[in-house]
């Protein structure tokens, strides 16, 4: 059955048919037998997931997670940090075990976000680290999207008040002056905030500096 269909074509129907998904990985087990494409794993296992089978789908991401396609990669450890994070939220787990899967999740997703490159891929894991109060590594997550999206407003936005919370704030400032440039329409707002910044880190002699420029910067543009 499998052979007589055309590349794709049986994978797009067996997807859309999620009435009985453990009857669909049964076929789907079989395609990658003969297509063993690692996308169509990674699908395989988060169907494995979503109906609780997780040793069935830490069977394919033990395999995944060998890949050198760092895409590949990152998703895999993005599949296994949800076993972790499903584990977390049962019923069934002591604080102790829940702090040790915690600790756990966090690693994991730092090795996932390491991997990937693709954006939106990205923007899942900085809400799931800020949902499991990771700001740290959220942080970090929002820095690499704005290695790839440098004038992106939003990412700034984001960044900047990860910076304030961890008191990051000589890159506190960078982003702000980063967004003086990028959104003029509040950068008034955005140069209060700098001073407020330079109080906060208690750098007089910066905040001197800083004042001095704005007084140069609006006499000239008078």
């Amino acid at each position: 059955m499998i052979l007589v269909f055309p590349k794709g074509k049986l994978e797009r129907l067996i997807f859309e048919e999620d009435s009985n998904i453990t009857l669909s990985n049964m076929y789907l087990e079989s395609l990658v037998k003969v297509n063993p494409d690692p996308s169509l794993k990674l699908l395989i296992a988060e169907r494995y997931i979503k109906i609780g089978e997780e040793k069935k789908a830490i069977k394919h991401l033990n395999d995944l997670e060998k890949s050198k396609d760092p895409d590949i990669l990152g998703k895999a450890k993005f599949l296994r940090y949800s076993i972790l994070k499903r584990k977390f939220f049962s019923k069934d787990v002591s604080l102790k075990e829940k702090e040790y899967l915690r600790h756990q999740m966090k690693a994991i997703l730092e090795e996932s976000y390491k991997s990937m490159m693709d954006v939106k891929e990205l923007e899942r894991e900085y809400k799931e680290a800020l949902s499991m109060e990771f700001q740290d590594l959220a942080y970090k997550i929002a820095i690499k999207i704005l290695n790839i999206k440098p004038k992106d407003i939003y990412w700034l936005k984001e960044s900047y008040k990860l910076a304030i919370m961890l008191k990051d704030y000589e890159n506190a400032i960078r982003f702000l002056q980063k967004l003086v440039i990028l959104d003029k329409k509040n950068s008034f707002n955005y140069n209060k905030e700098i001073v407020n910044v330079y109080k906060a880190k208690k750098d007089f002699y910066g905040l001197s500096n800083y004042l001095e420029y704005l007084y140069k910067t609006d006499s000239v543009n008078k």
